[in-house]
């Protein structure tokens, strides 16, 4: 007993020197952070977690980027978001903003269903801060309508109609490979026709340039932002639409009679039109537009041509003359037979009337199946000047030059030329004099 009770008498001793009691479930004494010794624990920094979104409004089943300040506390932390751990030195991560539930997708309020993320971080000492944010979701954006395109090798584009909505968003902050906040409003898709895998490109405008050579179907869904490519799945994409680009034609033709040349090619698909050229002795050219089409071949025919001349025909296919379809064939037309009359050429029967201020000719054409185009120039005749150069088509044989729109004079000689703009050209003139002008 009297060894217990000197025990005791010295544990007693000893707590009184350190200055407390000692109690079992006393809680630990709070520790200064080590990096920063010289603060009172009331002066270090308050520890928090706050928590942003690069995204106001998510399509749902798409990503949005959330990032964190983390401030106070003691390091090293650990962070996790939506349950999951995160890196706390990191800048970003990408969180799923959910799917829409059956009763959001059913209900008008379905574009305003919020998702609300959830983070915590756990600093060295075991203290715990949390915090939280929603982020608005919306069904994806209705698919674009009117996909069209124009084959022109690899230069190829294609083009939509507007989707409301599209690229609306103004984020307050965008981390993406690095980029500059931008604010792309479409994601088109590609793929070689029976691949199994789509390629995507972000485009800025309702067009898109230069996809692959080849046979391939093509796809396009409006998004709201651009992390929306990660997660393609889940937009509303246009129904696929097959192009090839132009590639050069094959068995190009050329045959000829005395006043003919008749020119055909392979039928290249999703191709529109073929442009032929036929380029005469002299430079002049005649032009044919929107050939007939058959199962597997296409042709455009020349007539009303001289007998035994050099001719080239130039074709080209595709939209705006693409040098990608590009054939050149030289050919002969055959002698001209017997009792050959050769069609007239140039405009017939020029007749000039004039104003004071304007100068109006009418001519006939040279025959009846004549090609529609005339160029007329006016001069003055003393003083040698141009007055006008026009391009008279779509049938017309008149055209009336007024003072109000060039320097129609007065009392003035002028020399009117008109030229047949077929491969034979042509051409009728005659000269008139202006009236006197008013009096006042």
């Amino acid at each position: 007993m009297r060894r217990a009770a000197a025990s005791l008498i010295l544990l007693a001793a000893l707590l009184g020197a350190a200055g407390g009691t000692a109690r079992a479930d006393a809680p630990p004494q709070p520790q200064l952070r080590a990096a920063e010794p010289w603060l009172t624990l009331a002066a270090q920094p308050r520890f928090s977690l706050a928590l942003q979104s690069s995204r106001d409004l998510c399509t749902a089943g798409t990503l949005t980027e959330i990032s964190w300040n983390i401030s106070g506390g003691s390091a090293p932390y650990r962070l996790t978001i939506e349950g999951e751990p995160v890196n706390p030195n990191a800048d970003n991560v990408r969180i799923n903003c959910g799917p829409l539930t059956a009763a959001e997708t059913a209900g008008e309020d379905a574009a305003l269903a919020a998702k609300t993320i959830t983070a915590v971080v756990t600093d060295s000492r075991g203290v715990q801060r949390k915090d939280a944010l929603k982020v608005a979701r919306a069904r994806a954006l209705p698919a674009p309508a009117g996909l069209s395109f124009a084959p022109q090798g690899s230069t190829s584009f294609f083009w939509w109609d507007e989707v409301a909505g599209a690229g609306s968003q103004s984020p307050p902050f965008y981390r993406y490979s690095g980029a500059p906040p931008q604010h792309r409003r479409y994601l088109v898709r590609h793929q070689p026709t029976g691949a199994a895998t789509w390629t995507y490109r972000l485009t800025d405008n309702p067009v898109t340039l230069g996809l692959p050579d080849g046979e391939r179907l093509v796809s396009v869904a409006a998004i709201r932002h651009p992390l929306e490519a990660d997660t393609p799945d889940v937009l509303m994409w246009s129904a696929p639409t097959d192009y090839m680009n132009v590639t050069p034609p094959t068995n190009v033709t050329a045959t000829a009679t005395h006043d003919t040349i008749t020119v055909s090619w392979d039928v290249q698909r999703h191709v529109p039109e073929g442009h032929v050229a036929l380029i005469g002795p002299d430079g002049r050219v005649s032009r044919g537009f929107n050939s007939p089409r058959s199962a597997s071949r296409e042709s455009v025919r020349f007539t009303n041509l001289p007998p035994a001349t050099d001719f080239t025909v130039r074709l080209k296919i595709g939209w705006f003359e693409s040098n990608i379809g590009l054939a050149t064939v030289p050919i002969v037309t055959e002698p001209a037979p017997l009792g050959y009359r050769p069609l007239p050429a140039g405009p017939q029967r020029l007749r000039l009337t004039a104003t004071h201020e304007s100068i109006t000719a009418t001519w006939e054409p040279p025959h009846t199946d004549a090609e529609p185009l005339y160029y007329v120039n006016i001069y003055e005749e003393l003083a040698g000047r141009t007055v006008a150069r026009r391009v008279v088509h779509d049938g017309a044989t008149a055209w009336t030059e007024y003072g109000s729109f060039i320097a129609i004079q007065p009392a003035t000689t002028y020399r009117v030329i008109v030229r047949h703009g077929d491969i034979r050209g042509g051409t009728v003139e005659a000269t008139i004099t202006t009236s006197p002008p008013r009096s006042p």
